[in-house]
């Protein structure tokens, strides 16, 4: 017997949920990761795939990394895991040592 089928609430925006299956996919890469990458992994036509990745990248979500190189998670993504104080927490995504953090400054950790 196969897997049982999941339900979906209605009222979920697809585009959404498709631009976090991007940010799910760039961020298992671990490192830069290519559109066509990101696509095949995702299972989504190029286009598509692209215009995700240029929305995620405006909004600094992901970064671009070279000419060709791909995508890697941009800094934006720590602060989805701030306080509603707007103190800096560790980013639980990487622990404050992942690629992303490159050009970031250093998270403070929970007390």
């Amino acid at each position: 017997m196969g897997a049982p089928a999941r339900f979906e609430p209605s009222g979920l925006i697809g585009s959404a949920q498709r631009a976090l299956r991007v940010l799910e996919v760039v961020a298992a890469a671990g490192e830069a990761i290519t559109a066509k990458a990101v696509a095949r992994r995702a299972g989504y036509k190029l286009g598509t795939t692209y215009h995700l990745l240029n929305t995620l990248t405006y909004e600094g979500y992901l970064v671009r990394v070279g000419h060709g190189q791909g995508f890697r998670l941009g800094d934006k993504i720590c602060a989805l895991t701030g306080s509603p104080t707007g103190a800096p927490l560790r980013c639980h995504a990487c622990g404050g040592a992942g690629p992303h953090h490159v050009d970031a400054a250093p998270h403070r950790q929970r007390s």
